[in-house]
């Protein structure tokens, strides 16, 4: 093959790999969105989250009266003399409430997942109707086997190094995915209710 040939397949290849980023920018697009109307918008996951919120902020102080003394019991002394803490009951109640809010939105976030998921499924066909069983990259290095399976899904006698539309595009759809998660708000640290 010669570098003219060659040029135009590296051209060509580029615009199908900026063609299924768009794709899976779109789509991706198109998850969050139906995420956010379906489920994160919802007013019963807002009151999660709210309470969510309140209920750190209490713990906070509380554990924080407790470090400093003002709240905790005095020590008792056991027959071998060391000092024991009661635990507080508030505290605990607390700790128990967050684990059940936290159990709740996770149970939420768990629909959504689906939903993408679902969502994702149902355009893997539609890549292989555009782009067929041609590869449309190559990759720098040669991946390992189990590897292969992933970056060669849907392709025929594809050379080692070649990388699907499939691949890219469920590599590009994450990666915007995570993006607008953190961009928007659907992050789900402590910082999730600061909003």
């Amino acid at each position: 093959m010669s570098d003219s040939e060659l040029n135009t397949v590296i051209e060509f290849n580029k615009y199908k790999i900026l063609i299924v980023i768009f794709t899976a920018l779109v789509a991706s697009i198109a998850a969050e969105l139906l995420s956010y109307f379906l489920f994160f918008r919802k007013s019963d996951f807002l009151k999660l989250q709210d309470n969510l919120f309140k209920s750190r902020a209490k713990l906070d102080k509380l554990k924080l009266k407790d470090r400093t003394g003002i709240i905790t019991e005095n020590a008792t002394l056991s027959s071998s003399y060391s000092n024991k803490v009661k635990k507080n009951p508030k505290i605990e109640s607390l700790e128990q409430s967050i684990t059940n809010l936290n159990y709740k939105i996770s149970m939420i976030k768990m629909k959504s997942g689906i939903l993408v998921g679902i969502l994702f499924a149902a355009l893997i066909p539609l890549k292989n109707t555009f782009f067929g069983d041609l590869p449309i990259c190559k990759l720098p290095f040669e991946p390992i086997k189990i590897f292969r399976l992933v970056t060669q899904a849907g392709l025929k006698n594809a050379s080692v190094d070649d990388a699907g539309s499939i691949f890219i595009f469920g590599q590009a759809f994450m990666a915007f995915r995570m993006a607008i998660q953190k961009a928007v708000y659907f992050d789900t640290s402590t910082s999730f209710g600061r909003m």
